[in-house]
């Protein structure tokens, strides 16, 4: 026997003894290697897209109910993204001061969405969308916002920096 085969055995045997056999037929239905993170048969492995757009924001923010507060948000358009947008959808005690749709037409740039944030806890989401070799991308992100005296000891509103893909 081979020694890919054996080990295709052995990997059964264990796979079976620590799942379901129901979930597993199907990896093994379509011929699934796990030692070669591809398809059996020489296929290519799976490899996901590149990312179409780069984020950059505070993922917690904390304000004060009735003050004005801005969210910095830098973006990066990769690749042959077009018509992209950014959409700003509040949730919660929140208003958004700023135009809630706003066209990208820069591959870099900084944008400050302001708000007006109430009491309590409140979320805002930012979609960005667009084009990509004429299919749609698009991903949704959420920003916290916390009432500064609410906020829990040690709550980090650190930058985050996220890949869409």
């Amino acid at each position: 026997m081979k020694t890919g085969t054996i080990m295709a055995i052995q990997v059964l045997a264990l796979s079976f003894s620590l799942g379901a056999p129901s979930v597993l037929a199907c990896g093994l239905h379509f011929g699934f290697s796990p030692f070669h993170g591809m398809f059996a048969g020489g296929g290519e492995p799976y490899t996901p897209p590149p990312p179409s757009f780069l984020l950059e924001h505070r993922a917690v923010l904390k304000t004060q109910p009735g003050v004005e507060q801005g969210l910095q948000v830098r973006y990066e358009v990769l690749g042959e993204t077009t018509q992209v947008k950014l959409l700003v959808e509040p949730f919660g005690d929140v208003e958004v001061l700023t135009p809630s749709s706003l066209e990208l037409n820069e591959l870099k740039g900084n944008i400050l969405i302001k708000l007006l944030p109430g009491n309590g806890y409140q979320t805002v989401t930012l979609t960005i969308y667009g084009q990509q070799g004429g299919n749609p991308v698009r991903l949704d992100r959420s920003v916290f916002l916390v009432n500064e005296k609410a906020a829990p000891d040690g709550l980090a509103s650190d930058s985050t920096r996220i890949e869409i893909r």
